[in-house]
């Protein structure tokens, strides 16, 4: 054991002079650093089980977190309006449980918006529909007069044997009959 000796010289406020010795043994310095170093591998198993410990409570947090976002994804396949992912914490994960919210509702807004133009379109689809039959009903009945009027003419039956007279009002017939349709070209103008 090697011990260090220690003197310090104060004076007193009456002018004595007084001498303070001490001794201090090294021993106890190199008893630690020898305890400390016995109990370094215990420290750090010690050290590396608790990381390890919160590393994997940290990870099954994370997992599950992730499972639960997957499990909504799932969800949102049915296109329901009330599902979402559960936005937890402030870190990546909730961050993209809500860019996954933010972009399923931009889809449910978009498939709206093609419902009601799709709903548009098969309205006007039905009033064309509409007015092609009423159109094509319209266009039949003069059609048909004309096609009795020339068949007598041709057969010479009934008032129709002058056909010369009745010549002239089948262009007024047909005049009207285009009329009515929806393309009316400018040679036709002159017909009555």
């Amino acid at each position: 054991m090697r011990v260090r000796p220690c003197q310090k010289v104060f004076r007193t406020s009456d002018g004595k002079e007084v001498v303070l010795r001490g001794e201090y043994s090294l021993q106890p310095v190199s008893d630690a650093s020898r305890i400390l170093l016995n109990l370094y591998p215990f420290v750090l198993f010690l050290s590396l089980s608790l990381g390890g410990l919160a590393a994997y409570l940290y990870s099954r947090t994370s997992s599950q977190r992730i499972k639960d976002i997957s499990s909504s994804t799932r969800q949102m396949t049915s296109l329901l309006p009330d599902v979402s992912c559960q936005v937890k914490g402030h870190d990546e994960i909730a961050d993209l449980a809500q860019d996954i919210n933010h972009l399923y509702a931009n889809l449910l807004t978009s498939m709206e918006a093609l419902r009601l133009e799709n709903e548009k379109v098969a309205e006007s689809e039905r009033e064309k529909a509409e007015f092609l039959r009423m159109t094509s009903h319209e266009l039949k009945t003069p059609i048909t007069s004309m096609m009795g009027m020339i068949d007598r003419m041709i057969y010479g039956v009934g008032d129709f044997k002058d056909r010369d007279k009745y010549l002239t009002e089948v262009p007024r017939n047909i005049g009207r009959t285009i009329r009515l349709s929806p393309v009316y070209p400018s040679h036709f103008k002159n017909w009555k």
